[in-house]
């Protein structure tokens, strides 16, 4: 191989790997967390959130969440 390959081989792979910090750091709907404190309203976490991925009740027989998200 070149010179010239090598080098325009190596600038790509720059290009394409800083593509990817880039979107890592720039990811869109960011979750706030600051929902998940005491005494907020669950509409409220809802909205932030989104729907809950299971809703039941825990063994002492109170209601019960599971939110999921990326």
């Amino acid at each position: 191989m070149s010179i010239v390959r090598i080098a325009a081989l190596f600038g790509v792979d720059i290009l394409l790997s800083s593509c990817g910090i880039y979107m890592a750091a720039n990811q869109p709907g960011r979750k706030d967390l600051a929902v998940l404190t005491g005494g907020r309203p669950q509409a409220t976490v809802q909205v932030e959130l989104g729907q809950p991925a299971w809703s039941g009740k825990d063994a002492q027989g109170f209601n019960v969440e599971v939110f999921q998200f990326v």
